[in-house]
């Protein structure tokens, strides 16, 4: 493959900009346009309620993503980068402990451990 057409993989991130740090979307695809972040967004809004606004958390977000994975692969299609970028997001939420959150992964703390761990303290 192309080095050029690696790079024409687009992703539209969107983590969830209230303490719990989910990553709750990735979409990847060749080309997103308008009609895409709007769709995109309106599912989010459609299964999670309106979201918390943009701010630092959501950059660091794209650049960890970015790090962690969009940077080690050169992927040959679309549907290889979904799936590999699914992949990343469930280890993000599920497995990787992170320090703003006391140590604990993201799905953990939206669960309520992080509360727990909290009044236990």
């Amino acid at each position: 493959m192309d080095v050029s057409e690696a790079k024409r993989l687009k992703e539209l991130e969107r983590e969830n900009a209230e303490p719990k740090r989910l990553a709750i979307w990735i979409e990847c695809a060749r080309l997103l346009n308008s009609h895409d972040v709007v769709r995109v967004l309106d599912q989010l809004l459609e299964r999670r309620g309106h979201p918390a606004i943009i701010n630092g958390h959501e950059e660091s977000f794209n650049g960890v993503l970015r790090d962690g994975c969009l940077n080690r692969w050169a992927f040959v299609a679309v549907r290889e980068a979904q799936l590999v970028v699914e992949s990343w997001r469930r280890g993000y939420n599920e497995e990787r402990p992170h320090g703003a959150l006391n140590q604990i992964t993201p799905a953990a703390y939206a669960a309520g451990v992080g509360h727990a761990q909290r009044a236990a303290a």
